[in-house]
């Protein structure tokens, strides 16, 4: 796949060809929906930061310089239609500074809570599975993926790109090259099943987040930051690759990361949450539109009011 080009996806096709392969699978009858509403949900959660309760509002980790990880929960401002904080930030426990990058990547089990995956310094990457609500912490004692993962530059997780209701990660090596672990949904002892080459030319790149469906197909789509600060959207295309990109817009370097935080408003699209080094923060509302998928930016203190001088927010 060349990342240079933009033209508008043929996704309609893909989109047929799917729910006509999981009709058969699983019979006529499972598939009766209203007229317009889709047979399957989309690749994410309503809220994929919203550890304690998933379908409400996000919450965010904060890594600060000790190492220590903190949990700053949220509710929906006045407005509906950005998240403000609740509450004093929890501590989750420390010792978060062996790791050189943290994603939460969906819900991996699924049982409706969404997961996260840490990249030690050795190249190890684990997976920490969250506690539902009836347990204090956010998540369970880790447990080891697998090791070799240093060759990557970047990777994100949480969109279902093959479309079978997994969630699935990419990953961009020291080539360029980008590769998809697709999510097993727990079904075969193991998180991820064998990488697949998906694309060349990634090196481009300094920041790759999976958003989940952005575009209004069925597939999870992925947004990429280049080195002068343009953020790139990536269609997927439902059979495990991705449309050529489309421009979003410029000025992007100006935040530290940019992270597809889930349905805030509780609108069915999913939204973008950038945040400075200084700790301030800035929500883009997903509107569907796969040219244009997000409206203006709307600043957002929650981070910022919570007092943490974090080092890693995901």
């Amino acid at each position: 796949m060349n990342p240079v080009r933009s033209t508008r996806p043929r996704r309609r096709r893909a989109k047929a060809a799917v729910v006509v392969a999981l009709a058969t699978a699983l019979g006529a009858g499972t598939l009766a929906s209203s007229a317009g509403a889709a047979p399957f949900p989309s690749s994410r959660p309503k809220n994929m930061h919203g550890l304690k309760n998933p379908f409400v509002s996000p919450d965010l980790l904060a890594r600060d310089a000790s190492g220590k990880l903190w949990r700053i929960g949220s509710v929906r401002d006045a407005s509906g239609k950005n998240f403000t904080g609740v509450g004093a930030p929890v501590p989750e426990g420390g010792g978060w500074h062996a790791y050189d990058r943290i994603e939460m990547v969906g819900d991996f089990d699924p049982d409706g809570y969404p997961d996260a995956v840490a990249r030690d310094r050795d190249g190890v990457l684990w997976r920490y599975a969250a506690k539902n609500s009836s347990y204090t912490g956010a998540f369970w004692t880790r447990t080891r993926i697998g090791g070799g993962w240093n060759t990557y530059t970047m990777f994100t997780g949480g969109s279902d790109v093959r479309y079978d209701l997994h969630v699935d990660l990419v990953a961009v090596d020291k080539r360029g090259d980008l590769y998809l672990y697709e999510g097993s949904g727990g079904n075969s002892g193991r998180t991820y099943l064998p990488r697949r080459k998906i694309g060349h030319g990634w090196g481009i790149y300094d920041r790759i987040t999976a958003v989940g469906d952005v575009g209004g197909g069925v597939a999870g789509d992925l947004v990429a930051r280049d080195r002068a600060g343009v953020l790139w959207l990536y269609l997927g295309k439902a059979d495990g690759t991705f449309a050529a990109r489309t421009r979003i817009g410029g000025g992007w370097n100006a935040y530290s990361d940019v992270i597809g935080i889930g349905d805030v408003d509780g609108d069915r699209r999913n939204d973008l949450y950038a945040y400075g080094p200084d700790g301030t923060g800035y929500l883009y509302r997903g509107n569907g539109e796969w040219k244009a998928p997000f409206g203006g930016r709307v600043p957002n203190t929650t981070l910022k009011d919570s007092g943490i001088k974090a080092d890693l927010v995901f």
